[in-house]
């Protein structure tokens, strides 16, 4: 065993441990997935290579009701689609909020919520965009018009429309469909690219996004007002950041007696 194989495990074994307590850091985080990860020799024309490898664990989490009308989870395959105008990220946080400019956001605010528009007979049209329902600050009308909004199952954003009939008193509420969530799902998800707790982003061995809404094909249902929590066991990350450390302890002392066999040698020659 020579210096520098010694050397690169001690630093594959560090990062290991960093991953896995990063793991842990994220286990209360909204739709936070736990990975693992594993070191590949890649050989090229100067030699072998060492990249990471991630396996993200796709295991669902358990949802909780929120109560809160702009909150969704998904039930099964598939994520959110969220842009931050430049790049399209996959989620299954859906801590969602309308913010000021009356655009459904993720909760730290950074990324629009994409979805398609819908004609008066709730049919999509076009490709997905920015799911956006202005609240007018003079008359309180969402979309200048509804006097609240609705969202299903279906991921379908309706405006609500409620009026009173001046003879009868009756309220009358009718619901106008707006927009429809986009769901994504991908033929390899473990192998997206992790961006943070909850957001990821396509790679080659992910494949590319098959867009549609809840329900369709192999996408998970969308549950409205309703939350996925983490799906990272926190027992069993612990324990492999446990083995890790181990490990890494292991390798050093080997280190370190590589070290000081080498500089007896080295007194010895002069």
């Amino acid at each position: 065993m020579d210096f520098g194989k010694v050397g690169q495990t001690i630093v594959n074994q560090q990062s290991m441990i960093n991953h896995y307590f990063d793991n842990l850091q994220n286990v209360y985080k909204v739709g936070a997935k736990g990975s693992d990860i594993s070191f590949q020799e890649m050989v090229d024309g100067s030699g072998g290579v060492v990249t990471p490898e991630l396996s993200v664990s796709m295991k669902q989490g358990v949802i909780k009701d929120t109560k809160q009308p702009t909150h969704m989870a998904i039930n099964g395959n598939g994520f959110f689609m969220v842009s931050d105008g430049d790049e399209v990220q996959y989620t299954r946080a859906g801590d969602f909020r309308f913010n000021e400019n009356g655009t459904l956001v993720s909760g730290d605010g950074k990324f629009n919520v994409q979805g398609y528009q819908l004609d008066e007979n709730g049919n999509r049209t076009g490709e997905p965009v920015d799911v956006n329902l202005a609240l007018d600050p003079k008359t309180k009308l969402y979309g200048g018009k509804y006097t609240g909004f609705e969202i299903d199952d279906a991921g379908k954003v309706y405006g609500v429309s409620t009026t009173t009939h001046p003879l009868t008193g009756q309220k009358i509420t009718q619901k106008t469909p707006v927009y429809q969530v986009a769901v994504a799902n991908f033929s390899d998800p473990t192998s997206l690219k992790p961006c943070g707790a909850a957001n990821f982003v396509a790679t080659g061995k992910s494949g590319d996004a098959v867009v549609g809404v809840s329900g369709e094909g192999s996408m998970g249902k969308i549950v409205p007002h309703s939350l996925e929590m983490s799906n990272i066991d926190t027992v069993a990350m612990t324990m492999k950041a446990i083995e890790a450390k181990m490990a890494y302890n292991s390798s050093f002392s080997v280190f370190k007696t590589l070290d000081k066999m080498t500089q007896m040698a080295m007194q010895l020659i002069r």
